[in-house]
């Protein structure tokens, strides 16, 4: 399975920006037809429950399967909805330059067929406001976690991902990835059709060096990054 790193979308000024108020539900541009003849549709805003049918829809409506996601996010529910229909749909998925794909967005970008990561990718820790009662919230992140895992590795990625995930960040502080090759350090299947063997996804993974040192950033500093690779495109 082939998934580089590739330019793409100059023309995303016409994409509302990430970190402005986020509307109800994922919305989509118009289709575009990049400079290798590529066409794609970039879906952007907070994910909310009923987004990936409405994806389905559009997707299967014009035929498009490569695409751009630009969300800081939202129900987490939304994005495994979302990662199941990039899945059943074979979608490449792009994370345009300049812009992020976070939390659910991260999580639903995972289920696609081909990965291109040109801004940032960013995980973090399941958290929710819901729960006041210590013991329930401990054992729903528990159950959270484990279902987290369970995707991650069912989509082709190390058990050292989700580990990575739990062990270092929170609500504010998220693991990056800025590039295609980032990722794939952690993709480890090596057959399409058995899912290669358990002893893949557990071994302990090459990292790119230097990659630990960089990897952890703030909110804050996920903003600064995409807007400096915006200036640098200007």
């Amino acid at each position: 399975m082939m998934k580089g790193t590739m330019n793409m979308f100059k023309y995303l000024a016409t994409v509302v920006a990430l970190w402005v108020t986020p509307v109800m539900s994922m919305e989509a541009t118009e289709v575009f037809v990049d400079s290798s003849g590529r066409s794609a549709i970039v879906f952007h805003g907070e994910m909310v429950d009923g987004d990936a049918e409405q994806i389905r829809t559009i997707l299967l409506a014009n035929g498009v399967r490569r695409i751009g996601m630009v969300s800081n996010g939202g129900l987490a529910k939304a994005g495994y909805d979302l990662s199941k229909v990039l899945s059943d749909l074979s979608v490449t998925v792009v994370v345009p330059r300049g812009y992020a794909c976070i939390s659910a967005c991260a999580i639903a970008f995972l289920g696609a067929l081909e990965y291109e990561v040109n801004g940032v990718l960013a995980f973090h820790s399941a958290w929710s406001d819901e729960f006041t009662d210590t013991n329930v919230a401990s054992s729903e992140g528990q159950v959270l976690g484990v279902y987290s895992a369970y995707h991650m590795v069912s989509n082709g990625f190390s058990f050292s991902l989700p580990v990575m995930i739990m062990q270092e960040t929170d609500r504010s502080t998220y693991l990056t990835f800025k590039s295609t090759e980032e990722l794939m350090q952690f993709f480890v299947r090596t057959d399409d059709v058995t899912g290669g063997n358990a002893v893949d996804y557990l071994e302990a993974v090459d990292l790119i060096d230097g990659w630990e040192d960089q990897a952890l950033m703030t909110s804050d500093e996920v903003f600064a990054y995409i807007s400096l690779q915006r200036s640098n495109s200007q």
